[in-house]
């Protein structure tokens, strides 16, 4: 049952901020909820001497009046059925959330709503999924040749066209994959928020493709020519050495967690840190090459709050994703001498420790259940059989199998 006290209002208004050339103002609707306003242009327009601003409509002076008086009378009605709809399910909607529904009269707009779904991740500085999902939303727009769709326009035949422009720009199975999934996560999370069709959904028949990655990965033998390499201390090779054997120590962490750290994530000869990408708390132990490279950093001397690794320093002003995004790109540049002094001819970057610590895990015969609870990135089904973590111990003596240390 919906409280009439939290229900959003609709009224039509003149928007005579912006008049137009043609000396007439937008028609709007204005639906308001607790207290917040969002608008919706029915996409008519009138002289500000033809507007009723009491009653909300068009006077009998305009020629066409009683029609758009009914346009008008319509455009309510819409938004208050979506209103109630909205709210029967879900009392505390938005009203931003029942603006998007009423975008188009065949369905919420697609691309209106997934910029409310992206938004978290920029907020969030988790720039490399707010990238990802913007790359995809933008093929798409670009695919199109328009900046609106609906949900319910998105069929399977439109799948099928915008894979076949995907291939003719020259994607590749993996990144069309990609951009896939995110259509399809911003189609689902629309049909939880009530404003897509769950019997439209279009990807119960469209199947992804994509094709297993070569992953790049340094063997046991090629991480100690590494180690051994003559390099000058406090060089940027040899800082670019230290973060990137730090990471295949800490069990292949990822480049943003390792670049991020701080001294108050290291306590007791363990490092507790959050996975950005996951969420996941993370205990592991220290071991003995992470510990002699943190000595490097003179920890004793640092506040709680010093970033560890001084890639993460060169801008302190600028926004987290922005700092992990020109580190990284940095640091895969000096990992290229160093591979290149080592005399290895393989293509590496900083995701290659999380790749080789994977591998050498194992060869090592360590469980896959065990690897998917150290990198943090399990399934829905394996989180449901791996209900109980695994203890830290056990993930620390997985890692010390294959660090050796």
């Amino acid at each position: 049952m919906v409280n009439i006290a939290t229900m959003a209002t609709v009224q039509a208004i003149l928007w005579v901020h912006q008049p137009l050339k043609n000396g007439t103002c937008p028609i709007r609707l204005r639906i308001t909820k607790d207290r917040r306003s969002s608008y919706k242009a029915i996409g008519y327009s009138v002289k500000e001497a033809d507007w009723d601003k009491r009653q909300g409509k068009v006077k009998k002076s305009h020629p066409n009046s009683v029609r758009l008086n009914n346009l008008i009378t319509q455009r309510i009605l819409e938004a208050q059925s979506a209103s109630i709809e909205l709210e029967t399910k879900e009392p505390t909607v938005s009203v931003k959330r029942i603006t998007i529904k009423l975008k188009h009269k065949g369905g919420a707009d697609f691309f209106a709503f997934a910029e409310t779904h992206m938004v978290k991740f920029n907020n969030d500085d988790r720039y490399g999924t707010y990238n990802s999902y913007q790359t995809a939303i933008s093929k798409l727009r670009q695919f199109l040749g328009r900046s609106t769709i609906t949900f319910n326009e998105i069929d399977y035949r439109l799948l099928q066209d915008f894979r076949a422009y995907l291939i003719r720009i020259g994607n590749n199975p993996n990144t069309r994959a990609q951009k896939f999934k995110k259509i399809k996560t911003i189609y689902r999370e629309a049909i939880r928020a009530g404003l897509a069709d769950r019997d439209k959904y279009p990807f119960e028949e469209f199947k992804l493709e994509s094709n297993k990655s070569h992953k790049e990965k340094l063997t046991t033998e090629e991480l100690n020519v590494i180690r051994g390499l003559p390099l000058d201390e406090d060089s940027n090779l040899w800082h670019a050495r230290n973060i990137f054997i730090f990471m295949f120590n800490m069990c292949g962490m990822r480049f943003g967690d390792a670049l991020l750290l701080k001294k108050r994530n290291i306590r007791q000869g363990r490092l507790y840190y959050e996975m950005d990408k996951t969420a996941d708390l993370m205990s592991i132990r220290l071991t003995e090459e992470a510990t002699e490279i943190l000595k490097h950093y003179k920890l004793h001397e640092m506040n709680d709050d010093d970033y560890i690794f001084p890639f993460a320093n060169i801008n302190p002003r600028a926004k987290r994703h922005r700092i992990v995004h020109s580190a990284n790109a940095m640091t895969n540049k000096y990992l290229r001498e160093l591979i290149s002094l080592a005399c290895i001819d393989k293509h590496i970057s900083t995701h290659c420790a999380r790749h080789s610590w994977a591998q050498l895990a194992k060869t090592k015969m360590v469980e896959t259940s065990i690897i998917q609870q150290a990198f943090g990135h399990a399934s829905p089904k394996t989180t449901e059989i791996y209900m109980d973590s695994f203890a830290d111990t056990v993930i620390d003596d997985a890692n010390k199998l294959v660090t050796g240390n």
